[in-house]
């Protein structure tokens, strides 16, 4: 089994089958990378089960609206990319996410969906342009909540059993707590990506910086 998206966030995938982001596959990944070289990647992959493109949505105009809901794209009806979604949608409304009246939409004219030979979805996370989903957005742990449902939705697709993780350690939580309020608060910042890229070693600019920002919050500068 393997699948393939652009860009992952929140929970791993807790299963034996074979997954690749933009990163394990494009040595640029952290450049802005062209929806047709998304497009080369995945279908480069041998016997790709699943393509999975991961958003938040936009409503049209500018400024704040009140369109809301997660909602998954298609290239049109029907074949496994239907059951993916529908696997999808399941888990989503499962964990008690709020989904659009329309939460599956056809759209043939979006490029990665086009151009894909595997099946493929495109998974919209709510409206960062509706004040309340974009408050829900910046928080971890509902953002955990996404990915869980969606990586539940994805195993089901795939026919593999979904195998929950032991309880965290206490130094997990403490790290999970360190990083969310790192984060809440402006300290840590990702790429344009939004990576934290959490696993990557620090330099002693990046730590000067962070040490900073911290001294600037609490008021000692």
């Amino acid at each position: 089994m393997s699948m393939y998206s652009p860009w992952t966030w929140g929970s791993g995938w807790r299963s034996c089958s074979q997954t690749g982001r933009l990163r394990d596959h494009d040595p640029y990944w952290r450049r802005a990378v062209s929806l047709s070289r998304r497009c080369e990647i995945a279908n480069s992959i041998p016997d790709l089960d699943l393509f999975v493109s991961l958003h938040s949505n936009a409503a049209a105009g500018g400024g704040w609206s009140s369109a809301k809901g997660w909602s998954v794209y298609l290239y049109v009806p029907g074949g496994d990319r239907e059951r993916a979604a529908q696997d999808i949608l399941e888990q989503v409304r499962a964990a008690g996410i709020a989904v659009r009246s329309t939460p599956i939409v056809y759209d043939p004219e979006l490029y990665v969906l086009k151009h894909t030979k595997a099946p493929a979805v495109l998974l919209e996370n709510g409206f960062h342009t509706n004040r309340e989903e974009a408050a829900l957005l910046g928080q971890a742990d509902y953002r955990q909540k996404l990915a869980v449902a969606e990586a539940k939705g994805i195993l089901e697709y795939l026919g593999i059993p979904w195998v929950e993780t032991e309880e965290e350690t206490d130094y997990q939580a403490e790290a999970r707590a360190a990083v969310d309020w790192l984060t809440e608060n402006g300290i840590m910042q990702g790429n344009a990506e939004g990576d934290l890229m959490l696993d990557q070693p620090l330099t002693r600019r990046q730590f000067a910086v962070l040490e900073y920002r911290i001294a600037k919050l609490e008021g000692f500068v």
